[in-house]
C-alpha cells in the first residue's frame, strides 16, 4: 500500500481517504467497527522488512514516533526504539535486549543516561513511600522518601551512610551493629575529642585472651588448664609444673562455655600447637582434686598436678605464683572453679 492513495475505497471493511501514513494517504478509517481517530495510529508491526530498513509509525504528526530497525520487531538484531519530537528517549536493543532510557546505545540490561550535569534519579515507590537512587556530579545516593541515607562518592569511593560528606571509607553517622565477625586490616578508634568514648563487647566472652603456643603433648591440653612460661622457648608456655610456680602466665579459656571476650593478635588454630590464654578477667580452671576445699574469694595458686590450680594456704610461698581469686566453690562435677584471673 506504500505510495497508494485510496478515496473511499473498502479493503476488508477498512475505508480509507486522505490521511498519509507511510506513504499511504488515509481518512474515516474503521476496522472491524473500531474507530480510530486522526491523532492515534494502533500500533502496526511490520515483519520481514529488508535487513537495514527501516518502518517508521507517526503518532500526532512528529511528535511522537514509533521507530524500528533492522529486521523490524524481531529477535534476529533489531532495535525498538521511541522518539519524543525526533529526539531518542527510548531504546531497547534487539541483539542483547539492553534497555536504554535517554541513550541508544544501553551497555547493560537497564541503562540510565542524562546529557546534563545535573541529576539522574531512578525511584522505586510503593503506597508505603519511595526509594530514590540518585547520581549526581559521579556520586550516587540512595534516598527513602526524599531523605539521604547513604552515599557513595566518586571520586574517592567513600561510602558515607547518615552523612553526605564520608570522612573515611566508611563513614556511619550514627550507631552500629555486627552481628557476625569483624575483622579490620588498620588501627581502630574509638571515640573523639568531643565525647566520651565506651566499648561494649556484649556475649559469653568473659577475659581478655593472646594466642600462645603451648609445648606439651596434645593429648594433655584442654581449656581450663594453667599454662606457665616455657624457659626453653621464648614467647611459648608449658603447663604448669609443681606448686608455687612463679612462672605462672594464666589459663587456657574456653573452658564452660566461657570463650575470649577480646583476642590479641592472631587467632592461631590449636592443630599448631596455639591456644588463647587468658591473661585477666573470669575463665573456668581445673583444680587439683587433692586440693583444700576452695571457697569464693580464695587465692589459687599452682598445683603438683600439672595444669591444675590449688588454694593458697602459704601465703609466703605463693608470693608471685598467685593466678587470681575463686568466684565459685568446686564444681564437684567437673573438677573446675570460676576464677578471676589476677596474676599477683
Amino acid at each position: 500500500m506504500n505510495g497508494i492513495e485510496q478515496e473511499n475505497k473498502t479493503m476488508n471493511g477498512i475505508e480509507q481517504e486522505n490521511k498519509t501514513m507511510n506513504g499511504i494517504e488515509q481518512e474515516n478509517k474503521t476496522m472491524n467497527r473500531l474507530g480510530i481517530s486522526r491523532f492515534l495510529v494502533v500500533l502496526m508491526v511490520l515483519f520481514g522488512l529488508a535487513h537495514g530498513a527501516v518502518a517508521q509509525h507517526v503518532i500526532n504528526d512528529t511528535a511522537l514516533t514509533f521507530l524500528t530497525t533492522g529486521e523490524g520487531v524481531s529477535t534476529s538484531g533489531g532495535d525498538i526504539s521511541l522518539d519524543i519530537n525526533g529526539t531518542p528517549q527510548v531504546t531497547l536493543r534487539g541483539g542483547n535486549t539492553f534497555l536504554g532510557l535517554g541513550t541508544t546505545l544501553p551497555s547493560q540490561r537497564m541503562h540510565l543516561y542524562s546529557a546534563t550535569t545535573g541529576s539522574t534519579r531512578m525511584r522505586i515507590e510503593t503506597l508505603e513511600g519511595y526509594i530514590d537512587l540518585f547520581t549526581n556530579d559521579g556520586h550516587l545516593q540512595v534516598l527513602t522518601n526524599g531523605t539521604s541515607r547513604m552515599i557513595v562518592r566518586g571520586g574517592t569511593g567513600r561510602v558515607g551512610i547518615g552523612t553526605v560528606s564520608p570522612t573515611k571509607m566508611l563513614d556511619v553517622v550514627g550507631d552500629g551493629k555486627f552481628s557476625g565477625d569483624a575483622t579490620f586490616g588498620g588501627n581502630a578508634t574509638v571515640g573523639d575529642i568531643m565525647s566520651a568514648a565506651v566499648v561494649e563487647i556484649r556475649g559469653t566472652g568473659n577475659d581478655l585472651a593472646e594466642s600462645f603456643k603451648v609445648n606439651a603433648e596434645a593429648k594433655k591440653i584442654t581449656s581450663g588448664m594453667v599454662v606457665s612460661i616455657d624457659p626453653k622457648n621464648p614467647g611459648e608456655m608449658i603447663l604448669s609444673e609443681g606448686s608455687f610456680d612463679r612462672k605462672v602466665a594464666g589459663i587456657i579459656s574456653g573452658a564452660g562455655d566461657l570463650h575470649a571476650g577480646i583476642h590479641l593478635g592472631d587467632i592461631r588454630d590449636a592443630s599448631e600447637g596455639y591456644h588463647p590464654v587468658a591473661l585477666t578477667g573470669r575463665v573456668w580452671c581445673h583444680v587439683d582434686p587433692n586440693s583444700p576445699a576452695i571457697t569464693p574469694g580464695d587465692f589459687l595458686t599452682t598445683a603438683a598436678l600439672p595444669g591444675h590450680a590449688a588454694k593458697v594456704q602459704d601465703f609466703a610461698s605463693a608470693q608471685g605464683a598467685v593466678i587470681g581469686k575463686a568466684m565459685t566453690a568446686t564444681n564437684k562435677e567437673t573438677g573446675m572453679v570460676l576464677v578471676l584471673v589476677s596474676l599477683q
